[in-house]
Formats: structure tokens, C-alpha cells, sequence
């Protein structure tokens, strides 16, 4: 959860992107009609005007609930000085942890 944090903190598509799992790299690349996910990762950040990474340089992870090979991690981002606690499901693929999905509000 960490890097994919800081991936978004530094705008760096690549990093964001070696965390999910390949379903959602998929759906990242289809969404935003973008040859890799790294480019459709960008595409998310300035689709924002550029607001996403500022918010995640300030995002804190609050807490890590692992069952098995399935897991969600509850992180709270700051928007425009709000605090909006987010759930992000994980599961282990090949011994790492990958997100699973888009983070539920």
C-alpha cells in the first residue's frame, strides 16, 4: 500500500501500476484508452487537474486487516483540507499483495 501511495504522491504511473493487480491494470488501460497503465495513470492524475498527488503526499495508512490471501487497507486522504477515509482491497497473487479493485469510500 505504501509504494502505491507514493507512486501517486510522485506521479509515477509505473510504481502505481506494479501494484495492481492485472484485472484492474486492464480496466486502468480501457478506461483512459491509454496504451499502458502507466499512461492511463496519468490520464486519472490530469483528468484531476493535477490534484491527486498533493493529496496523497499527505495520506496516511490507518489500517491493515489481512484474512488468508485477501486483505483491505483503510487509508485517509485529504481533499481541499477534508480527511476522506478510503477501503482498498488487496489480494496475494505470486506471494505479493495487489490491488484488487478501485478504493470504496
Amino acid at each position: 500500500m505504501q509504494s502505491y501511495v507514493d507512486g501517486l504522491a510522485s506521479r509515477d504511473g509505473k510504481k502505481v501500476c506494479d501494484q495492481l493487480a492485472n484485472s484492474v491494470q486492464t480496466q486502468v488501460k480501457q478506461r483512459y484508452s491509454a496504451p499502458s497503465c502507466a499512461a492511463g495513470i496519468e490520464k486519472i492524475e490530469s483528468s484531476y487537474g493535477g490534484n491527486i498527488a498533493p493529496a496523497f503526499k499527505t495520506a496516511k495508512i490507518a489500517q491493515v486487516n489481512a484474512k488468508g490471501n485477501v486483505a483491505t487497507a483503510t487509508l485517509t486522504v485529504k481533499v481541499n483540507g477534508t480527511p476522506n477515509p478510503a477501503t482498498v482491497p488487496l489480494q496475494k497473487v505470486k506471494g505479493s499483495w495487489k490491488i484488487t479493485a478501485a478504493a470504496e469510500e
